[in-house]
């Protein structure tokens, strides 16, 4: 996405940090993409294909409006803030289906014979992005 380039306070943040910052302000329903893994009835994370998906509509556009080198797509806030809408929406998903595992299996650890405490613990990098937390937080 070339985000780097776009500003210079952008320049020595990761590519998802630059990522939710640009599409903070945009429409993380103006893009469509694929959901990884959405039939498949396991807790298994997958974004091999998210990413290849992200490319091709990516490079489509690109190719579409003819994009001279070192210029950005129409609406990178809102490009952005569908690729990390799809990303919190395969991870809640999945997390779903997790916790509904472990409700079906009862196997959420007893304190004093209480299960009512669940925790789930998020972290690394990708557990500082708000739009991921808050739909985590929705999934919980």
């Amino acid at each position: 996405l070339k985000l780097h380039v776009l500003r210079e306070d952008l320049r020595d943040l990761s590519g998802g940090r630059a990522m939710e910052i640009v599409g903070k302000d945009g429409d993380p329903h103006a893009f469509s993409f694929n959901i990884p893994l959405r039939n498949r009835r396991s807790c298994d994370f997958s974004f091999a294909g998210y990413r290849t998906h992200v490319q091709e509509t990516l490079e489509r556009i690109e190719k579409q409006i003819n994009l001279e080198p070192d210029t950005f797509i129409p609406d990178i806030n809102s490009f952005c803030a569908s690729v990390e809408y799809g990303i919190a929406k395969h991870l809640c998903e999945r997390v779903q289906r997790g916790i509904e595992y472990l409700d079906i299996e009862n196997l959420w650890p007893e304190k004093n014979g209480d299960i009512s405490k669940r925790t789930l613990v998020v972290s690394g990098g990708v557990a500082s992005n708000q739009r991921i937390r808050d739909l985590l937080g929705q999934v919980i």
